[in-house]
């Protein structure tokens, strides 16, 4: 029940406290997702050229998505070869969930390494990171629905 006007108790509405708590909780995660991406260094296993190609092992998952015919850019650092530390920025396709494919330019000397880091460039560190849809997206669905269900109940007359 709720107070009556003139009345010198209230009762808790528990409807109401626990949508307040689920729409935070929804809020909390859509952010912490986007927080947990933003920026992240990804320590570097080995890095490797097979043939004519760069190949990068990370020690955890890299979480990067493959988007047909886009790759993304990828900025590797602390690697102590000269050609990897000097350029930098690179473009990079996820062969599997631990390596990734670079572009290096001028790459015709042997190149291996087995320390640096590795993060995604802004903002696909939030666009190509994810495990089955893109965590920008993740985020605005749950944004989506804690503002849904708050529109529901204010419908419905909860917060009358």
């Amino acid at each position: 029940e709720k107070s009556r006007a003139g009345s010198t108790s209230c009762e808790l509405d528990y409807v109401l406290l626990s949508v307040c708590l689920t729409c935070f909780v929804t809020q909390f995660g859509a952010v912490y997702m986007l927080l947990r991406r933003f920026r992240r260094f990804q320590r570097i296993a080995d890095i490797s050229k097979v043939g004519d190609e760069v190949v990068v092992t990370m020690l955890r998952p890299h979480g990067i998505r493959n988007r047909i015919g886009d790759m993304t850019r990828v900025h590797i650092s602390g690697t102590g070869h000269f050609l990897l530390d000097r350029i930098q920025t690179f473009q990079a396709r996820a062969l599997d969930k631990h390596r990734l494919l670079l572009v290096v330019p001028g790459a015709n000397m042997e190149i291996s390494s087995s320390m640096g880091s590795c993060r995604v460039i802004f903002p696909r560190d939030i666009l190509d990171t994810a495990t089955l849809v893109p965590v920008a997206g993740m985020s605005v669905a749950l944004t989506c629905l804690a503002w849904g269900i708050i529109g529901a109940v204010y419908l419905s007359g909860e917060f009358d």
